[in-house]
């Protein structure tokens, strides 16, 4: 009787470390106040795409150097 061998697993690789975004990171409530509006604008600003959102453990961030730049643009 021929008896087939179980297939051998490979070796897993170790995985690397998720990498942290560079720079300051601000909360939707710190850029609200950056510009002086309501924190609803900073989440339309979102849905439009004028900030991206880096989400660190389950809470959403925006990148300093995107929020200046944003500001920077529109004259604030």
């Amino acid at each position: 009787m021929n008896r087939r061998q179980p297939k051998q697993r490979k070796p897993r690789e170790p995985r690397e470390a998720p990498q942290e975004p560079i720079g300051e990171l601000m909360t939707p409530e710190q850029v609200a106040r950056y510009f002086g509006v309501k924190l609803r604008r900073v989440r339309g600003w979102e849905r439009r795409r004028y900030l991206t959102p880096v989400v660190v453990l389950g809470e959403r961030r925006y990148m300093t150097m995107e929020v200046e730049h944003l500001a920077a643009m529109y004259g604030r």
